[in-house]
């Protein structure tokens, strides 16, 4: 009933989807692989009921074992949703894509928690969930910036995006496309701000397309490189 309605529009469809055991998962997958989807998220930082609740994405080894079983359910691109309660984000990220993700999303949100001090109970009711808006995005861009060293696929920053600022950001890190999630929450035209605010930005600093900005971090490796330029010439 959803993919009928979405339907009407030219922009792209992409399906987010998550499921709590690798068989659901490639289930929903093949589901949803149908006319008028461009593109399936496939948020495998979600808890994974097959191994006690960890989520696939936290090990490369199950990283891969489930992309390959996604890829097998479905031919259209997949976006693999990565999350940020990992040690090991750049081995993830190349196990995503050896295992078939066509790009990927960076990141889910931190697990967290809150307690009321009054009661002493925690204030969500699983205890623990998601932390996501504006303290999530310096993991996120950091996230973003590994994952574009140690993966060959594009990069879809997300996480604590709300300004064209943010966006940049993402885009200098290395990612080559962002999503805005928490803030159209707040304000429902929040994606129009940011795409006017980013229009005006490039504009004023003369740059022609967004492309220029695309992994244009000056970093410390860089800088060493620069250095050891200039002292050979």
């Amino acid at each position: 009933k959803v993919v009928p309605f979405f339907q009407r529009y030219e922009t792209p469809l992409v399906v987010s989807i998550s499921g709590n055991t690798a068989d659901e998962f490639a289930a929903l997958c093949a589901e949803v692989s149908v006319a008028g989807v461009d593109a399936i998220e496939v948020n495998i930082s979600c808890p994974n009921i097959e191994e006690d609740g960890k989520a696939f994405a936290i090990r490369p080894s199950s990283t891969f074992e489930i992309m390959q079983r996604l890829r097998a359910a479905s031919p259209l691109p997949l976006w693999a949703k990565l999350t940020p309660n990992t040690g090991e984000v750049p081995d993830v990220a190349r196990a995503a894509e050896e295992g078939g993700a066509d790009a990927l999303v960076v990141s889910n949100t931190v697990l967290s928690m809150a307690i009321d001090i009054h009661t002493r109970q925690p204030r969500l009711g699983n205890p623990m969930g998601g932390l996501s808006g504006p303290a999530l995005k310096p993991i996120a861009l950091r996230m973003a910036y590994q994952c574009a060293r140690a993966a060959n696929i594009p990069v879809i920053g997300c996480g604590g995006i709300s300004t064209a600022e943010d966006v940049i950001e993402y885009l200098i890190a290395g990612a080559t496309a962002v999503q805005v999630g928490t803030a159209t929450f707040i304000h429902p035209t929040a994606m129009l701000t940011i795409l006017h605010d980013l229009e005006a930005w490039l504009a004023a600093q003369g740059i022609a397309s967004v492309s220029e900005l695309i992994g244009s971090v000056i970093d410390g490796e860089q800088d060493i490189q620069t250095s050891a330029i200039a002292v050979a010439q």
